[in-house]
């Protein structure tokens, strides 16, 4: 299984900004949560944040 593209809405600008980091960090668990036992190493390579039609911004991707 090879996910190489995920385009998920977190929010709205009408949301506080506390409000998207907590959607934001929920993604992030629940495609963890997702990742197959088969699957080994780095499982998500990259994470990039954007608004409708602005540039990606680079998120890191490490998890505490």
């Amino acid at each position: 299984m090879c996910i190489r593209d995920s385009h998920s809405s977190i929010g709205k600008s009408s949301f506080e900004p506390k409000k998207i980091e907590e959607n934001a960090n929920e993604l992030l668990k629940t495609i963890h949560k997702l990742k197959p036992t088969t699957v080994k190493g780095t499982y998500i390579k990259s994470i990039s944040m954007s608004s409708t039609m602005s540039p990606g911004i680079g998120i890191e991707t490490k998890m505490a």
